[in-house]
């Protein structure tokens, strides 16, 4: 029901005169957050731009302590969270790492690469990690910065491309009464 959910965001997207229909893009977090953002991405052509974060991996995923990550019968058709995040190729996509890198994740965007080449589309291909003990729960700046930086690579955006040129929200406590 949570895919269903987000296409339904999209359709309501499309509706808007303010969207522009072929810059919808789609970020989740861990903690399921990058399943249902790879999960939406493969399913609905309309997501030009998903960005699953730690969910890249060719292990496959039976769920046993997520139920988000039960998908049926993956483990007998060898549904990886890779192959998942295949399947929205040629649209951009940001291989997302909330902690450091490593060789392994190399290989698994090389081999997104790869993908992405069968169509022409090698640029539409990026990546993005923390670091050794950082986590994206809040999307701190080290995976927001690198994220602004690619969209506006791609999308002609003006995101802020350093920490210092980031504005914030300032709430008040009378924001936060009911």
């Amino acid at each position: 029901w949570t895919i269903a959910d987000l296409m339904s965001t999209v359709d309501y997207l499309y509706e808007r005169k303010d969207v522009d229909p072929t810059r919808i893009g789609i970020v989740g977090g861990v903690a399921g957050g990058g399943d249902y953002t790879a999960l939406a991405a493969a399913l609905d052509e309309r997501i030009t731009l998903s960005v699953p974060f730690n969910f890249s991996h060719k292990n496959l995923v039976d769920g046993w302590y997520d139920y988000v990550r039960s998908y049926p019968g993956s483990i007998a058709d060898g549904t990886t969270p890779w192959l998942v995040c295949a399947m929205s190729a040629p649209r951009h996509y940001i291989m997302a790492e909330e902690f450091a890198w490593s060789d392994t994740k190399t290989e698994y965007l090389d081999a997104f690469k790869k993908i992405y080449a069968l169509y022409g589309k090698e640029d539409h291909v990026d990546s993005l990690h923390g670091w050794a003990e950082s986590h994206a729960t809040h999307y701190n700046y080290m995976h927001r910065i690198p994220m602004y930086t690619i969209i506006n690579k791609w999308w002609g955006l003006k995101l802020p491309e350093k920490k210092e040129n980031e504005k914030f929200l300032k709430l008040k406590d009378s924001h936060l009464e009911i």
